[in-house]
């Protein structure tokens, strides 16, 4: 084929034209990270962890947080509000004369106030984790004497319908299995037993949450560390390595982590697993113990032996906590911790096998990414949604033949909850900075607009029992949203943290945003 020189002349200037608009289209949105600087993101970080100090519970003398009269429970991060101002008791059940403080909540808190005051030096963070580590000391299995005084005498917090009530045990005994472990957390009662009264009347009651549950105990471990790093005292270190030993006594010979103790009850979670890993490579790191460094390796390798590496990719979940169906679906977060786990063994020991299975990864959770038509990636069935695009589906179930008993595909399950985004942009972030993939910074920049977008900005004061919070009703941040129904997650009546009415999460909601401003500080 030839052209005229008419036709060449033309076609020129078209291909000049074309590259010099090249520059002016945007390749982010207006509301890039690219245009968030240091002080921005750093700002960002301590505006979430200090509406978080707001709920620690705090003595008397302290400038911040809810003065309870109630000792054991001091350092503690409340967990969550529901309708009418009270406290969530159990999972969304309506108490105004109790409170939940969950460990995995305080561990969260805790490494947060680290890791901000290493960048601010801030003695105020540092102080606030130092008050929440005597608090994770005091549910330590085995080396409290707290606990011990539950040996005769128990209140078991019920759920009937959407209230809580109580029955008196006769005690509690922890097998020697789980000695080293952190318990779930802790109810704090208004009041003593059997007479309770108003938040601020008498002298509070606390008592220890039961759960033995890795999920509780990685996030409580790594603060210790984090902590022993800066203060250099070895009473956090010890206690790190006690609860260290009972995760190793939860990891089975082939290297899966069990979801509880006892660990026939619900079998392995993979989620557990990655974040055990992640765990024992700090660890290793710190101290240069070999056995973490294989058991770590072991996890990783248990890992590998489930990836899925054909549509829709992923990881089982393995466990079937919260029911039968979670064991053979794919959830959003257990891919997020186990890039982190790959990448962390992939770096330690060079072998690619690591990096080509957080890779893999890396495209399941691009999969589970609500979008709009313009992007290559991620679900579509949400596209004109605008409080849905940028969001991570929490799972996606198998679909099963009504004739015959096997898997025909898998479904979305349609919630987007802001610690799903926050652990998948992290995880994305990390592999980023490896790869440099143009996808993995699209898909980052259009999750971290989405989580901005469940920012409130108002500073309204609430006066909530015994306490007074500068916060929105709904908090700082939205948990989630659910697009099927057209409402966010905190909206919904029967949720966790929810109601028509009001009601938020604590940790849930703004630690997850504050790990991701301080990973973004670091810089992509």
């Amino acid at each position: 084929m030839f052209f005229s020189k008419d036709m060449l002349a033309t076609l020129i200037i078209f291909v000049i034209l074309l590259f010099s608009l090249i520059p002016s289209i945007p390749i982010l949105s207006k509301s890039s990270i690219l245009n968030y600087n240091r002080e921005e993101l750093l700002s960002l970080a301590i505006e979430t962890y200090e509406w978080m100090m707001q709920f620690q519970v705090t003595p008397a003398n302290y400038s911040w947080g809810w003065h309870l009269k109630c000792p054991e429970a001091w350092g503690g991060l409340a967990g969550y509000y529901t309708k009418k101002y009270r406290w969530a008791a159990l999972y969304g059940a309506e108490s105004s004369i109790q409170m939940y403080i969950a460990s995995h909540d305080t561990g969260w808190f805790l490494e947060l106030g680290v890791k901000l005051y290493k960048l601010t030096g801030n003695k105020t963070f540092l102080t606030a984790s130092k008050l929440a580590a005597e608090w994770a000391l005091r549910i330590q299995i085995g080396y409290s004497e707290w606990l011990n005084s539950f040996k005769n005498q128990y209140f078991l917090p019920i759920r009937v319908d959407n209230k809580v009530s109580w029955k008196l045990r006769p005690g509690i005994k922890f097998p020697k299995d789980v000695i080293g472990a952190y318990t779930e957390g802790m109810f704090v009662f208004s009041g003593k037993p059997p007479s309770f009264d108003e938040w601020g009347i008498g002298e509070d009651f606390a008592e220890p949450a039961l759960w033995i549950a890795p999920e509780h105990v990685n996030p409580i471990v790594r603060g210790l560390l984090e902590l022993y790093e800066v203060t250099g005292n070895t009473i956090y270190l010890t206690s790190a390595l006690r609860a260290i030993d009972f995760l190793l006594r939860m990891t089975s010979d082939e290297g899966g982590v069990y979801t509880s103790y006892p660990p026939e009850t619900y079998g392995i979670r993979m989620g557990d697993a990655a974040e055990t890993a992640i765990t024992l490579f700090k660890a290793y790191k710190i101290l240069a113990n070999k056995t973490y460094f294989k058991y770590g390796i072991n996890i990783c390798e248990f890992m590998l032996s489930k990836i899925r590496y054909q549509p829709p990719y992923g990881l089982p979940h393995l466990s079937t906590a919260g029911g039968e169906w979670r064991k053979d679906s794919l959830f959003t977060e257990d891919a997020a911790s186990a890039i982190e786990a790959f990448l962390l063994a992939y770096n330690l020991t060079g072998d690619g096998r690591y990096l080509t299975a957080a890779e893999n990864l890396s495209k399941f959770i691009l999969s589970m990414q609500s979008t709009s038509f313009q992007y290559d990636w991620g679900i579509k069935d949400y596209a004109y949604d605008v409080k849905a695009v940028g969001g991570f589906f929490w799972a996606c179930k198998p679909k099963y033949s009504k004739r015959w008993s096997y898997r025909i595909g898998y479904s979305i399950i349609s919630y987007e909850f802001i610690s799903t985004a926050s652990s998948a942009l992290i995880a994305l972030l990390k592999l980023y900075k490896i790869d440099n993939r143009e996808d993995l910074l699209k898909s980052i920049d259009l999750g971290f607009e989405w989580i901005m977008k469940m920012r409130f900005k108002s500073g309204n004061i609430l006066f909530l029992p015994g306490l007074k919070v500068k916060s929105d009703p709904h908090g700082l941040y939205r948990s989630g949203y659910i697009p099927s129904l057209g409402r966010y997650y905190d909206e919904v009546e029967g949720t966790m943290c929810g109601n028509p009415e009001q009601g938020f999460c604590v940790a849930m909601s703004a630690a997850g945003p504050c790990y991701l401003f301080i990973e973004l500080i670091r810089g992509i």
